[in-house]
């Protein structure tokens, strides 16, 4: 350490000390703001960005989606963007409150879907791969392919 000032040395000391900063938290997971439409399963509903379509899919429909599905901490766990393409979805075959949710919305919706832990695989589900808990997802309905 020959040469250094003690004011250098001790910077050194004091930044090796320094925890580095963190990631920031992704906000609007853990609860829906208030102006989300709360459907009466429990599945609340936020339009970030209004459809160009007037008919509804049903809950036999099949439909043609974008969507990324988050854990109520923010952290990722699906995405259709990582898939490389979007997805077709059978609403009947898909979680009971993801098929609530894109019901609400017409083509070209894209909106933010919180699930309660009921309506998505539960609190502990059987299969270790899926996620656990109250889930977020957000979807844009690029089309109904079926009705």
């Amino acid at each position: 350490m020959r040469g250094l000032s003690l004011l250098a040395l001790t910077a050194l000391v004091l930044a090796a000390c320094v925890t580095p900063p963190q990631p920031r938290a992704r906000t609007g997971f853990a609860a829906p703001p208030p102006e989300a439409r709360v459907l009466n399963g429990g599945v609340a509903v936020l339009v970030q960005r209004p459809g160009t379509g007037s008919v509804h899919p049903d809950a036999g429909s099949i439909v043609r989606v974008e969507f990324t599905g988050y854990r109520a901490d923010g952290s990722v766990f699906d995405s259709s963007k990582s898939k490389g393409k979007p997805q077709i979805y059978e609403l009947p075959k898909v979680m009971r409150g993801l098929s609530e949710g894109i019901q609400q919305m017409v083509t070209g919706e894209a909106s933010r879907l919180w699930i309660p832990a009921s309506l998505a695989y539960g609190e502990a589900p059987e299969d270790a791969r899926l996620p656990a808990g109250d889930l977020v997802f957000d979807v844009e309905l690029l089309s109904i392919v079926r009705r």
